[in-house]
């Protein structure tokens, strides 16, 4: 059951168990806090907002444990901050975009991520530095098909290990729907549809002779 506080408005939601969720908003009509109700304990969490951007400032959860949202010129957000009782700690921090917009380093206390990207956007490495180890934590690659944007392959360099994956030739050209899956060389599924899109067969769960539902 719903009961809107003002049209448009969603106020609160209740389930025949007790469980039940209500919305408070403010004079501009965003969220401002939230409050859950699940076995007559009740969970606030409250929302603040940037008096000049608009955009989402704070988070606070039930605990008191509060995150603050930083955002830079271009709108996006570029680091968050966790409120520790006494003073705020970064937690996730961007250190640069590509001309997409796409962050290609970023971090936290400890973790560092360094994307690359090809031309049109895709993925090619994403490689994860432990700052207290200074060793690689991962060290993935991809391969994208930049008509279709479908994963070809993906390798995770540490552990020795290359994902290919082929698709269908469908009428509509999109090549979407998944046909192969191997590891290393070695086939691990192969997966069969009907006319209208459905999986019939799928070889990790299902033999020649049977159909996959």
């Amino acid at each position: 059951m719903k009961s809107p506080a003002r049209p448009g408005f969603f106020n609160n939601f209740r389930c025949n168990n007790g469980t039940s969720i209500a919305y408070t908003y403010d004079a501009l009509g965003r969220i401002s806090e939230k409050t859950e109700t699940i076995n007559q304990n009740i969970f606030t969490f409250g929302y603040s907002y940037n008096s000049s951007s608009g955009m989402l400032e704070t988070y606070t959860y039930p605990s008191g444990f509060k995150l603050k949202y930083v955002y830079n010129q271009r709108g996006d957000m570029s680091s968050i901050l966790g409120f520790f009782g006494t003073y705020w700690a970064g937690l996730w921090s961007g250190s640069h975009q590509n001309q997409r917009g796409q962050w290609t380093s970023y971090g936290g206390p400890s973790l560092f991520n360094t994307n690359f990207y090809d031309d049109y956007g895709y993925p090619t490495r994403t490689v994860v530095l432990n700052l207290h180890t200074k060793a690689f934590a991962q060290d993935y690659r991809y391969g994208f098909e930049p008509a279709t944007g479908n994963l070809s392959w993906r390798t995770d360099a540490l552990r020795g290990l290359t994902e290919s994956f082929t698709y269908d030739d469908d009428d509509d050209g999109l090549h979407s729907r998944l046909t192969g899956w191997s590891v290393n060389g070695q086939n691990l599924a192969e997966l069969q549809y009907q006319a209208n899109g459905n999986i019939s067969r799928k070889t990790d769960v299902s033999a020649a002779h049977n159909s996959y539902h």
